[in-house]
């Protein structure tokens, strides 16, 4: 089942694996800022499988409970 595992962070940088700017195939990172909670909810959602990010821009606020 799909879930936010968290919401509101800001986007640090964005690579490929290679190191060079984001390409359209292949494997890419981004790095987000968030706070240890975050950090914590993240860690557990992509040791328990795939992550997807996902922009809402425009989306209604979640609720404060998302990333904690």
């Amino acid at each position: 089942q799909a879930a936010f595992v968290v919401s509101d962070v800001g986007v640090v940088a964005v690579a490929d694996a290679e190191g060079d700017s984001f390409g359209v195939a292949g494997d890419y990172f981004v790095v987000v800022g968030v706070d240890a909670d975050q950090a914590l909810a993240l860690a557990e959602a992509m040791a328990s499988g795939s992550v997807e990010l996902v922009r809402s821009t425009g989306a209604p606020t979640l609720g404060s409970d998302i990333g904690s």
